[in-house]
């Protein structure tokens, strides 16, 4: 028997794309958008909410980012724990109409988000960020898509910190192939500096998810 418990339930307001992460002390954080609806981003905020009992019951929502009217307008959220024992939520902030002009964004926890920081500017420009990844060596990727004009589709980047984030690498191509639309990246880290990007193909052709391999810990 499956059991459903409900996070959040607002009927005024549209409330998807959720993430979760698991605290030490067995608290659950998770992180979803509101908006308009899902196809009207008029209006978007991203919202935190816990849960102290694995998930059973939770707390009212809170905004993370304040509610935006039209344009920039705030995209999905993702949540994870950082080495440090700090707490880092990815923001994506559209710019420009279509899902174009997308930065990401970081707000960090120090108290297992109760307070957040302001937000931190990353040179990465997309949307849909993967989770931040942490490698054994330190080393941050940060990784989102976007539409490259001249190519016509979708590619999947990332960029790498060696130093917590304060100076980034060039972008890094992750997939990038004509007539895919490769998208939505989930990277695994295997061993020996080996990473595997996982990636959604959005063309509607009905492709399999698609995968490309690194061995440099993502430089190539």
């Amino acid at each position: 028997m499956i059991q459903k418990f409900t996070i959040s339930r607002d009927d005024s307001i549209y409330e998807a794309w959720p993430d979760v992460v698991l605290t030490p002390s067995g608290k659950l954080i998770c992180v979803f958008a509101e908006c308009t609806h899902h196809h009207d981003r008029s209006y978007t905020r991203i919202m935190p909410t816990e849960s102290v009992n694995r998930g059973r019951t939770w707390s009212s929502k809170r905004a993370l980012t304040d509610g935006t009217q039209g344009l920039p307008y705030y995209n999905c959220g993702r949540i994870m724990q950082l080495s440090d024992g700090r707490y880092v939520v990815l923001v994506g902030k559209i710019y420009d109409r279509g899902e174009s002009g997308g930065r990401i964004q970081l707000y960090f926890s120090q108290d297992q988000g109760q307070t957040w920081s302001e937000p931190v500017e990353t040179p990465a420009c997309g949307i849909v960020a993967d989770k931040l990844l942490e490698l054994d060596s330190g080393r941050w990727i940060l990784s989102c898509h976007d539409k490259e004009i001249n190519f016509g589709y979708l590619v999947q980047r990332l960029w790498y910190s060696d130093d917590h984030g304060r100076t980034w690498s060039e972008p890094v191509v992750v997939g990038r192939q004509p007539e895919m639309n490769l998208c939505e990246v989930s990277i695994l880290p295997i061993e020996n500096q080996t990473l595997v990007a996982f990636m959604r193909e959005n063309s509607f052709q009905g492709w399999d998810c698609f995968k490309t391999i690194s061995n440099d810990n993502g430089e190539t």
